[in-house]
């Protein structure tokens, strides 16, 4: 196969910000270095022009607070709160989080949840759908079709 490498974006990152995402893929791990439980995460995150990306991430027991953060996130307030959050109960779960660029010491550059936002009471995307389902299924009320 052959390809220019210049028509190639070089700066695949996303910006920094606020994003809806959803958890496709997910696995209760143990890091290579010491053996500490981890959980391999993978994000579909849904950007604000409607397409989607994908991120994978790590999230060590070390970063504790992120896991609750995202179980919290995610409506897993039970599982938050007993201190024990297994990867597949992350499964196909969706909320919002706060995603920023970060440098490893290798110089790669890697977009990252850091923080994860408590759910809304409903979020405005829920509310429309609603208006738009509840428009279209009026049951209450005539119309002025005559059949």
């Amino acid at each position: 196969m052959k390809w220019d490498p210049d028509s190639i974006k070089k700066d695949w990152l996303i910006a920094e910000g606020d994003y809806d995402f959803e958890v496709i893929e997910a696995e209760d791990q143990k890091d290579q270095w010491e053996g500490n439980p981890q959980i391999f995460i993978k994000f579909r995150v849904f950007l604000d022009d409607g397409n989607s990306v994908q991120i994978s991430q790590f999230i060590r027991q070390a970063a504790a607070f992120l896991v609750d953060q995202l179980a919290r996130a995610v409506g897993l307030d039970a599982e938050a709160n007993a201190g024990e959050v297994l990867a597949e109960d992350l499964l196909n779960k969706s909320g919002r989080g706060h995603i920023h660029k970060r440098e490893k010491k290798s110089g790669d550059k890697r977009n990252e949840f850091n923080r994860f936002h408590p759910p809304k009471e409903e979020s405005p995307k829920e509310e429309l759908k609603k208006k738009v389902v509840n428009d279209v299924y009026k049951e209450d009320e005539e119309d002025d079709i005559p059949f």
